[in-house]
């Protein structure tokens, strides 16, 4: 197998080789047998240690029970892209771990003025009555660019005025969408994150995810022939970054990666 060395120099030089993990500081240097590599995760890093207001670290799990540590300030690529190169040069399976955080709602996209309640309340002309009638109503909908139907970069409509419109973008469909599912009673989340169609294409995009009978699913409401997919067939290429319930409680998603 062809392995690519890479390095990351800044404050610290991070090397990836085909047999082993080097960190390197000015006044230090560790190896690592890459054979030993368990997992690799984003996680909550001492705030006061960092200076940032959220901060992060990226972690290194050894199978003979050792790990280490980097921080965003010691590395100039943000950690998210450089978990996905370790995730690239050493083949490893990536998932994300779900945290119960509070995150203000303007996070989630430019457009997002306004508290998530906002699009739960207020009337509703369109009523379903099952999953699939949510899925044949959003088929017969168009998805049209914020900037072509508003000339806004980023605008969200509320659920009544997309059933009267029948045109927005990946936001309006999933509103729409995740408001339905609640009034089914289904447990459901908006999401929020980057979604990887193909190899050469790839964004930022909103979409749904909900529960039934113990299994979860994607509800990809821009897809006009196919709307629900089991989560597992598709989460290569869905990366959550926040999401929200019913309740209001908001969640953030860390990148992890582990071997099979």
């Amino acid at each position: 197998m062809f392995f690519l060395y890479m390095s990351f120099d800044f404050t610290w030089r991070l090397t990836l080789l085909s047999n082993k993990i080097i960190v390197q500081h000015p006044l230090h240097k560790s190896e690592f047998e890459s054979d030993s590599l368990r997992t690799v995760q984003l996680v909550k890093a001492n705030a006061s240690k960092t200076g940032a207001k959220e901060a992060v670290a990226l972690q290194f799990t050894f199978g003979n029970g050792r790990s280490y540590r980097i921080t965003q300030h010691e590395m100039p690529l943000p950690l998210s892209q450089i978990l996905e190169v370790i995730v690239y040069q050493y083949q490893l399976s990536s998932s994300f771990e779900k945290l119960s955080e509070t995150v203000h709602h303007t996070q989630f996209g430019a457009g997002s003025r306004r508290p998530f309640s906002h699009y739960l309340d207020g009337e509703s002309d369109v009523t379903v009555r099952s999953i699939d009638e949510i899925c044949s109503w959003l088929k017969q909908c168009k998805y049209v660019r914020d900037t072509e139907l508003f000339d806004q970069r980023d605008f969200w409509q509320h659920p009544s005025q997309f059933e009267e419109l029948q045109k927005g973008d990946c936001e309006d469909h999933a509103l729409w969408a995740w408001r339905k599912l609640i009034e089914l009673n289904i447990p459901a989340e908006l999401v929020v994150g980057r979604a990887n169609w193909s190899e050469s294409e790839s964004g930022a995009h909103a979409w749904v995810t909900y529960e039934e009978n113990g299994r979860s699913y994607i509800l990809e409401a821009t897809h006009k022939r196919q709307l629900i997919y089991p989560q597992e067939t598709v989460q290569k290429q869905y990366h959550p970054w926040f999401s929200v319930d019913k309740n209001m409680q908001t969640y953030k998603f860390l990148p992890t990666a582990s071997k099979s």
